[in-house]
């Protein structure tokens, strides 16, 4: 239920951040965008199978997001036929039969003219399908971002949730960036932050170690670091850790025991920044 409920939770921020809808294929990647309101809602049934998820006791079906329904990936598709010939090919029939909202994106990720085959370029020179599998998250995760990118210009950005469902939103960006925000590395010192703080590059137990990465610098010494950015590069994020968490369960079967990956963390962790950020 809990995965249910975080499909669910994009349309609620996406009432922060978009302001239109737009159908069709697409070719893009996107840093986080922003701000600005959206009432529209979207479906999408083809992604696995067609059974709509149940509705969670704590989504308001009055609400945006309680008027959003999502297929969930079809985890159980047999992909055993599927045959290796290269990581590209092989990522493209396998996500198709299982999460083609991810099969979407890395098609729209090759589209973007500067990085070439984006599934190539984040496989790692993988060469079976065991070691392909092991970068898959990654794949679509980076394709994600790519295609959001290719289709955003100028000071919109653009968010790719299904093949059906494309939200756009305009000055994200932070301030000193040119859009309306302010930087995200701010929430560091809002009231939760010390609830898991930042690791600083240790190894402290209950740190964020996610915080380094995305919440870093100082947004007012002039020097330009990631957590400079504003809310449209921190919802491009969190866009695309929903697009982990959902190739995760769609391959889970296919993962060795004990492996771990970011995309329960990636996803709560990014969630639990835009509740701060919009506080």
């Amino acid at each position: 239920m809990k995965r249910l409920v975080l499909f669910s939770v994009l349309t609620f921020l996406l009432v922060a951040c978009g302001d239109d809808d737009r159908g069709g294929s697409d070719t893009s990647t996107s840093g986080d965008t922003s701000t600005s309101g959206d009432t529209s809602t979207g479906g999408d049934t083809s992604s696995g199978d067609t059974t709509p998820p149940p509705m969670s006791p704590l989504v308001d079906p009055d609400c945006t997001d309680g008027m959003y329904t999502e297929t969930l990936p079809n985890a159980s598709a047999d992909i055993s036929d599927i045959a290796f010939t290269t990581a590209p090919a092989y990522y493209d029939e396998i996500l198709q039969r299982r999460y083609p909202v991810g099969a979407h994106v890395v098609v729209g990720g090759r589209m973007h003219p500067s990085f070439g085959d984006c599934s190539e370029l984040f496989a790692g020179g993988a060469s079976t399908p065991e070691a392909a599998m092991q970068r898959l998250g990654v794949v679509v995760h980076e394709c994600g971002h790519l295609m959001d990118l290719n289709l955003g210009t100028g000071a919109t950005s653009v968010y790719v949730l299904t093949e059906s469902v494309t939200k756009t939103c305009e000055r994200g960006d932070s301030t000193d960036r040119g859009g309306d925000t302010f930087a995200r590395s701010r929430i560091n010192n809002d009231d939760y932050s010390a609830m898991r703080p930042p690791c600083n590059g240790t190894r402290t137990p209950g740190c964020d170690s996610y915080a380094d990465v995305y919440l870093d610098g100082n947004p007012d010494d002039g020097t330009f670091e990631g957590g400079d950015q504003g809310f449209n590069l921190l919802h491009e994020e969190t866009v695309q850790y929903v697009n982990s968490i959902a190739t995760a369960y769609a391959f889970l079967d296919q993962e060795p025991p004990g492996r771990r990956t970011s995309a329960r963390d990636g996803i709560l962790t990014f969630l639990w920044y835009t509740e701060r950020y919009l506080r």
